[in-house]
């Protein structure tokens, strides 16, 4: 996680996510468990920006590992 936030193209937004890394700790015991996460720190920056919430109960439909990828080839 500090390597993508590290990695950020504005180094502000970088920086944020480093601090909020440091003060939350990361959560990743289970799929679950990280989807939560992502999504809480998601919403951290959705509410600085002013933005819409996004609903966290339905993160792992959106997330889930197949979303819209099924038919995807690499």
């Amino acid at each position: 996680m500090y390597g993508l936030a590290r990695s950020y193209p504005c180094k502000v937004c970088g920086g944020h996510l480093i601090k909020m890394l440091d003060k939350k700790g990361i959560k990743m015991n289970t799929r679950k468990e990280f989807t939560d996460y992502i999504c809480g720190i998601h919403n951290i920056v959705n509410k600085v920006l002013n933005k819409t919430e996004f609903d966290c109960e339905k993160a792992s439909e959106v997330w889930n590992g197949n979303y819209k990828c099924e038919n995807k080839k690499l």
